[in-house]
């Protein structure tokens, strides 16, 4: 399984795309549609993986399925609502506004999502948002804006908390520290190197 990141947007978000050689899985498709789908090679979306609901994570939705109609949309449970409403995913102060978009899988802690034989666990991370989500997949964290190089995803937007935050990068601490981390914004790192 191959990953590609392509940065999206003015936000400059990362999306990620896991390849093999016929099947595709996107983790936080942002914008840029085009890059996105040049990124595929051939290769078929089966999954757009989310880790939250913010517009600079998911304005390429609509046009991958457009794309793609088999390709399932997940997201954490508690920011399913972000999808259809462009002031609390906050596109309304974007370049597009993002909205009626609909979740195919509400994902919970804990839920294994199966991919070329690869399970890709869903860690529940709430603090940037209610429902953010991290997936962790054969030493491999994709962090959205949980957590960064050298730093932490903001919680004055709408449905942040400090204190869920707090908690959720307590739970990432305990991930092995050789743990490469994928973020949604920025280089990758490692648990290791923002923990220890």
């Amino acid at each position: 399984m191959e990953i590609k990141r392509i940065v999206t947007g003015k936000l400059r978000e990362n999306c990620y795309v896991l390849l093999s050689a016929e099947h595709a899985a996107i983790i936080d498709p942002g914008d840029d549609f085009e890059s996105i789908n040049s990124t595929l090679i051939g290769a078929t979306p089966e999954l757009i993986l989310l880790t939250h609901g913010h517009y600079d994570h998911v304005g390429a939705v609509k046009a991958l399925v457009a794309q793609y109609k088999a390709a399932k949309i997940c997201i954490g449970m508690f920011d399913a609502e972000l999808l259809q409403a462009p002031e609390k995913n906050m596109s309304l102060w974007g370049d597009q506004v993002v909205s009626d978009i609909c979740a195919d899988v509400l994902l919970h802690d804990g839920d294994l999502i199966d991919f070329l034989g690869n399970s890709i666990k869903v860690i529940e991370t709430p603090g940037h948002t209610k429902g953010s989500v991290c997936y962790w997949v054969e030493g491999i964290l994709f962090s959205g804006d949980t957590l960064f190089k050298g730093a932490i995803g903001r919680t004055d937007l709408y449905g942040g908390d400090s204190a869920s935050l707090i908690k959720s990068l307590e739970k990432l601490r305990q991930l092995d520290s050789t743990t490469i981390v994928y973020p949604g914004h920025g280089l990758k790192t490692t648990i290791g190197a923002e923990f220890f």
